[in-house]
């Protein structure tokens, strides 16, 4: 019985959610955070720079990115297994990713591209999904994340 209420009660809430969309708007203490900087032409787990921009413009402050180490220690964009695998990107130098296209032709978020973002836009607020194999290596992202911040002045708060 609980999972039907449960059920029920989150059904509800997204319903109220997407007819407040369709109708022009978000609720005023609604907060979105687009997962894997949102969906462009039909297609999800972009985690590309593409999207973010039509998506600011629209209002939206928050993101999430799924975020990864490229072979030699840089900060690379891609939801594991999805586009390509995550082994096959964690093996690529951070100049050979940055070379890649997703679908559509768009390109995958990257170090430089990320500090560049948040730098230009002050009232952006980033979510990282740590995408590594194990803890210790998840870990590792968000220290380069702290390193860039320092290096770069940027408030990581």
């Amino acid at each position: 019985m609980k999972r039907i209420v449960s059920f029920v009660a989150l059904l509800t809430f997204l319903l109220l959610c997407g007819c407040s969309l369709q109708t022009g708007g978000m609720p005023s203490d609604f907060t979105a955070i687009l997962h894997a900087g949102g969906s462009k032409d039909g297609l999800t787990y972009l985690n590309a720079t593409e999207p973010f921009y039509e998506y600011y413009a629209a209002g939206y402050r928050y993101f999430e990115y799924d975020l990864m180490l490229s072979s030699d220690g840089r900060i690379i964009g891609a939801h594991e297994d999805v586009y390509f695998s995550a082994a096959e990107l964690r093996a690529l130098g951070y100049e050979q990713f940055k070379e890649l296209r997703l679908p559509g032709g768009y390109t995958p978020v990257n170090e430089e591209w990320l500090i560049e973002m948040v730098m230009s836009y002050p009232d952006v607020k980033i979510v990282v999904d740590a995408k590594m194999p194990t803890l210790s290596e998840d870990a590792a992202v968000l220290c380069r994340i702290e390193e860039l911040g320092r290096l770069y002045g940027i408030d990581l708060s």
